[in-house]
């Protein structure tokens, strides 16, 4: 077992996981290294396209959401409002609605609604629809594992391609490029980042969310911690082996956002008893009240110690550091 990381080589753990998403129980060993702590599957499977069901949740179908007259009247004032101070009804709407969250990631990327933003494994781009309501209109998808590509009747596209691909067959260069729960699914990270330096622009901001190893779910329950999802999830990393990556990449990682949340733990507590994610929400409820407040001064402690396991990296290339060499 040598770490495709950091290429360490002693003492990396084994450890089986059995796929409880879907609840087939099928199992599949994956292992930790100690030297940059990335998890790690043994063995990536032949055929990936079967761990990705019709019915997974990114394949959901939005389409409304590419013309919904309403929310694009709300929703690109409460964009300005954000990032420009100038709407009323804007500032009014947040104070009463959910945040967008995609608000925090474009005001660290520095762009405004006519930036240029990717979206790779973006499912059926519910997200980009999404933005396409705040106003953005520079939008596009990429996932491989939809069944074809998706043309919205509001311009956005999601094709049916992975990003090295489309680094081969595109010379746009975006100004932001997400990674939203879909890094942690791809086979060759190094490939990835290569692909995505090349169609980065030169001040582009490339945010990566993911869920991460070093917090405490990893280590409360560790073959059972939902954020695995076996086999679907080929690298858990940390910030270390994030950073190492990173570095080999002449990118730098400006920022790293940390949170964690009860289902994290309870969804967690359900597959350490065998149940698995989809068993009717009626049958899941097994907790009462006092380990639901202890789940909660978990995710309190947790979340102050930085130990959420779920992080949002914010980078940007680096061209005046020399790459470091991928190791032979």
């Amino acid at each position: 077992m040598i770490c495709r990381i950091c290429h360490n080589r002693k003492g990396n753990s084994g450890l089986t996981v059995r796929e409880m998403e879907f609840g087939t129980g099928e199992a599949f060993d994956y292992f930790h290294c100690p030297v940059c702590h990335c998890l790690q599957i043994a063995e990536i499977p032949g055929d990936m396209g079967r761990y990705y069901p019709e019915n997974y949740f990114a394949f959901d179908r939005t389409g409304r959401l590419a013309k919904h007259p309403f929310r694009q009247f709300i929703d690109s004032r409460r964009v300005a409002a954000y990032l420009r101070g100038d709407s009323l009804v804007g500032r009014l709407a947040s104070m009463v609605s959910k945040p967008l969250d995609y608000l925090e990631w474009v005001d660290h990327a520095g762009i405004n609604a006519s930036g240029r933003i990717l979206d790779v494994g973006c499912g059926s781009g519910r997200l980009l629809l999404r933005m396409g309501l705040g106003g953005f209109s520079r939008l596009l998808g990429i996932d491989p594992f939809i069944k074809e590509d998706i043309r919205y009747p509001n311009g956005i596209d999601v094709l049916k391609k992975d990003i090295i691909d489309l680094s081969r067959e595109s010379r746009d260069r975006f100004d932001l490029i997400m990674f939203h729960h879909a890094f942690e699914h791809m086979a060759d990270p190094d490939g990835v980042l290569d692909a995505t330096a090349r169609l980065l622009a030169p001040k582009g901001c490339l945010l990566i969310a993911i869920p991460v190893v070093d917090s405490y779910p990893w280590r409360r329950y560790g073959a059972h911690w939902r954020g695995i999802r076996a086999p679907r999830h080929f690298f858990l990393f940390s910030e270390k082996s994030m950073g190492i990556l990173a570095a080999r990449h002449r990118m730098t990682i400006d920022r790293v956002v940390r949170t964690g949340n009860r289902s994290s733990l309870t969804e967690s507590a359900l597959y350490e008893k065998g149940i698995p994610s989809n068993v009717p929400e009626k049958e899941k409820k097994i907790f009462s009240r006092q380990e639901i407040l202890s789940f909660d001064r978990d995710v309190e402690k947790m979340n102050r110690n930085r130990e959420g396991d779920t992080a949002c990296f914010y980078l940007s290339l680096n061209p005046q550091t020399e790459p470091i060499p991928h190791p032979s």
